[in-house]
């Protein structure tokens, strides 16, 4: 089986940025076939890209994570076993590098699915990995956002950060793996808890049937478990059965939005269900900055 890597680099708007936010997530996907090329798994390979994402500044995570009301940095993060639908998570953790790599030690090592706050932290010590500083995770980028803004989630100026990363795999053994992580919206409350370390919300996989790693707004997606819903319609390979129309939906405009991503998604696996070589494709889709490598050609 032909191995495919999709990473997306959130939902945000890029602007001035664009080129390198594009140029991070080709060189994430590229990270994450590197590790398919010396025999890692799905799983890996995902975990790979998606840390690939959180050491690079450009995105909301890890280093460049959104502040909250506190000016602080509490991340998200989770990571999904398609072969054997085990999953690890954190919310809500604090001066960690890579969350990513962090839930995936909760799915590991531990009975749980979650760990947050505090409970993720000091789990994290007992794993030996390392604090970093709070200022270590801020940026000037993300200081500058959180100054400019007066309220939760308001886009100040013209330009907006990325938002959540993420990334998702299919080896050449028939396995899926998807990784997310988020440091959430620019001056959320304090302990706030998006969709991202939500299994069937900010990410899902499942060899069965296919891989999910959301984007957007955490609120709206949590309303209608994105992930397990995209899920649902590539079981049925059925196009989006929800309303596209914001009248149909009154004081509802993210699900609007989480709509259009639905048929996005859906349309996405049909294209990595194609058996025939791909040539590398590269696209910006609406609310996603996708990079979609089928590695045919660089085997």
């Amino acid at each position: 089986m032909v191995p495919v890597v999709v990473v997306h680099g959130g939902s945000g708007k890029a602007l001035t940025r664009e080129e390198f936010c594009k140029l991070g997530v080709q060189e994430a996907a590229l990270a994450g076939y590197h590790v398919l090329q010396q025999g890692g798994s799905a799983l890996d390979a995902a975990e790979a890209a998606v840390i690939h994402l959180e050491n690079n500044p450009i995105y909301n995570a890890g280093f460049g994570s959104a502040l909250n009301e506190l000016k602080d940095v509490e991340m998200d993060a989770l990571i999904v076993d398609g072969r054997t639908l085990d999953c690890g998570a954190v919310a809500a953790v604090r001066r960690i590098a890579n969350p990513i790599a962090l839930s995936r030690l909760v799915m590991e090592k531990t009975n749980h699915v979650c760990l947050a706050g505090e409970g993720a932290s000091r789990f994290a010590k007992a794993m030996g990995i390392k604090e970093v500083s709070e200022e270590s995770l801020r940026t000037e980028y993300s200081i500058k956002k959180w100054e400019e803004a007066r309220h939760f989630n308001e886009d100040s100026g013209e330009e907006s950060k990325s938002g959540t990363v993420g990334a998702v795999v299919l080896d050449s053994k028939g396995d899926l793996a998807s990784a997310t992580s988020t440091g959430g919206m620019v001056k959320k409350m304090v302990g706030r808890v998006g969709d991202t370390p939500v299994i069937g919300c900010g990410g899902f996989a499942d060899n069965l049937v296919g891989a999910v790693s959301a984007t957007g707004h955490g609120e709206a997606i949590m309303k209608v478990t994105l992930s397990r819903l995209v899920i649902f319609h590539m079981e049925q390979e059925s196009p989006c059965l929800m309303p596209h129309s914001p009248s149909q939906y009154p004081g509802r405009a993210h699900l609007h939005s989480v709509c259009t991503s639905l048929d996005i998604l859906v349309k996405l696996h049909a294209l990595l269900k194609l058996t025939q070589p791909l040539q590398k494709k590269k696209q910006n889709l609406n609310l996603f900055t996708i990079y979609l490598l089928n590695f045919t050609d660089y085997m």
